[in-house]
């Protein structure tokens, strides 16, 4: 179409051959053969939600920065896990530069 087909016999062709290729009429997961489009979009779903779903940590994570920032400063290194209080969010909002 992009190239100005016509309602012709061939571009019928080309496109019914296309969507015929690219269509997936069985899947097979874990030996169990899936024939039923609802069933095989499900299983797409599925596969590709738990590829790129989020998940929460199931335990609380602690980070030793001393182990990676060993050089004394003046704010303690614990303080990079603290949540941002207020006061910064506001300063850093209404600061110039």
């Amino acid at each position: 179409m992009k190239e100005g087909d016509r309602n012709t016999k061939f571009f019928h062709y080309t496109a019914n051959r296309r969507r015929s290729k690219n269509h997936i009429s069985l899947l097979e997961i874990d030996r169990v053969e899936l024939s039923d489009q609802g069933a095989i979009s499900s299983a797409f779903s599925d596969f590709f939600r738990g590829l790129m779903g989020t998940t929460a940590p199931s335990h609380e994570i602690e980070v030793d920065w001393e182990q990676y920032y060993p050089v004394e400063s003046q704010t303690p290194l614990y303080t990079l896990e603290e949540p941002f209080s207020e006061e910064e969010i506001r300063r850093a909002i209404f600061s110039r530069g």
